[in-house]
């Protein structure tokens, strides 16, 4: 996997023999190689800093080099439900920020589902999550409320002779 080195050799073998095809065939072989592993790297850099229109040119350009590197494919496939994962995450912060926290809570969910390293959507689910319960609780005392209310005027049209007031 030392194909900077490889490549230097064979340029070197090629100064004595400038003829040889299969000196040349391989010099060709380890630049790109080396080209394909220096765009893989640059690509998981990138990733890590979340930067992924840029990880995923990078494989995909690696992938044009060479389609069947299994190892670019994976990646390439990582930077892709990465950024599916920040969409969702994104979708569902507004949501979050519009009081729908149902949906926002079923968006972050799926976008953990897909990114479980990231806090920051784990956070975010867990307080769309309890705002929920929260706007739950609230709206099932409204509706108590008004269950009593009505229940209260329906008393007190039926006892009309009475001074019990209704509100």
């Amino acid at each position: 996997k030392q194909f900077h080195k490889a490549a230097e050799l064979y340029r070197n073998a090629l100064e004595f023999e400038p003829d040889n095809a299969e000196y040349k065939v391989k010099l060709d072989e380890a630049e790109l190689r080396e080209k394909v592993k220096d765009l893989r790297v640059q690509g998981e850099e990138l990733m890590e800093h979340r930067d992924l229109d840029a990880a995923s040119h990078c494989f995909a350009e690696a992938l044009q080099l060479a389609p069947s590197n299994v190892a670019v494919q994976q990646d390439k496939a990582a930077a892709a439900r990465l950024q599916q994962a920040q969409e969702l995450q994104q979708a569902g912060e507004k949501h979050f920020a519009s009081g729908n926290y149902e949906d926002a809570a079923t968006l972050l969910h799926k976008s953990l589902q897909l990114d479980p390293d990231n806090k920051t959507v784990s956070d975010e689910e867990a307080d769309a999550k309890r705002l929920k319960s929260a706007e739950e609780y609230k709206n099932a005392g409204i509706q108590a409320m008004r269950h009593h209310i009505r229940e209260d005027q329906s008393q007190g049209r039926q006892d009309q002779g009475t001074d019990r007031r209704v509100l």
